[in-house]
């Protein structure tokens, strides 16, 4: 059922594109703004490797959570709903404050929150595994019920 779904939401031209795009901005971004040998200096070769692999994973499991609430929202949605494109605002934000972790660390420090993150021993490492065991959960959930609606009406 999984990959069933999984086929319905990713292989479209528009979702082809994109996860692309996707992809190259990933490595783009992994290969300019990762320092590696600090990382590695710092903190040794197997927490690199261990965060680099988290944040590979992470973006993936963020990109297929992003395209199954698309499909989701489209699907059970209609095209002449006023408050759509208000749902859709509201969405963006609540993806970026819940489940983007670096978005999260940015909003921290704006709300001046970075003092709490410093209690973390592992340099903020024990984030992203949370973040990737809730991604993975919630991914696996809306996968299993993409055409779904457990909304009750009234």
């Amino acid at each position: 059922m999984i990959l069933k779904n999984l086929k319905k939401v990713l292989f479209k031209k528009k979702s082809l594109i994109a996860t692309f795009l996707w992809i190259f901005t990933i490595v783009t971004m992994f290969y300019h703004f990762q320092n590696y040998k600090l990382t590695i200096w710092n903190l040794g070769f197997n927490f690199y490797i261990i965060e680099i692999s988290l944040d590979f994973f992470i973006a993936i499991l963020f990109w297929l959570f992003v395209w199954a609430s698309i499909y989701k929202i489209t699907y059970f949605s209609s095209s002449n709903n006023k408050n759509t494109f208000i749902w859709w605002i509201w969405w963006f934000f609540w993806v970026l404050v819940n489940w983007c972790p670096s978005c999260s660390i940015t909003l921290a420090s704006y709300l001046w929150l970075t003092s709490i993150l410093s209690v973390f021993p592992f340099y903020w490492i024990e984030l992203k595994f949370l973040s990737f065991f809730m991604l993975l959960y919630v991914v696996y959930d809306i996968l299993n019920n993409l055409e779904v609606c457990k909304i009750k009406k009234h």
